[in-house]
């Protein structure tokens, strides 16, 4: 897990290198944004973190009029050099940020509640075990269980 850990913060490392390129390919594939209005009867309008890859708003100056439609503006991915919509950036940066701060988590869920499962499948329980022993493991059931136990 510390490799692991490592290879996030170290930006030599290259782990996410293609990160955005592939994440912004498969989300359309697999997620619709639906944006539901809050009251009924109203027509105010909210904003939505992180900005979804293709939300465009709209933007009232001081003076009340005319309001005008804004798009995102460009970057450019310092990685690959390859400009993006910088909604698709901000979206493509949370779910790296999402990422990072997810697996310490697994890895401490882990090390506190971790066991060994042997080839003849007898289970040596958590406490039994060193907090550090690399041998723990969980499944991604138990983990998901874990993790959104408590909502």
């Amino acid at each position: 897990m510390d490799g692991i850990r490592e290879e996030l913060r170290n930006t030599e490392t290259g782990f996410w290198n293609g990160f955005a390129s592939a994440l912004l390919a498969i989300v359309p594939l697999q997620f619709v944004a639906r944006l539901k209005t809050l009251c009924e009867r109203t027509d105010r309008h909210f904003a939505t973190l992180p900005l979804w890859p293709g939300v465009s708003f709209r933007y009232a100056p001081i003076g009340g009029v005319p309001v005008t439609a804004g798009t995102s503006a460009l970057v450019t991915d310092h990685q690959d050099h390859q400009a993006m919509a910088a909604t698709d950036a901000a979206f493509a940066e949370y779910c790296r940020h999402l990422i990072a701060a997810t697996i310490p988590e697994i890895g401490q869920l882990i090390e506190d509640k971790g066991y060994v499962r042997n080839i003849d499948e007898t289970v040596i329980p958590n406490a039994s075990l060193p907090r550090l022993d690399p041998r723990k493991s969980m499944t991604w059931a138990e983990v998901w269980q874990q993790m959104f136990a408590s909502l």
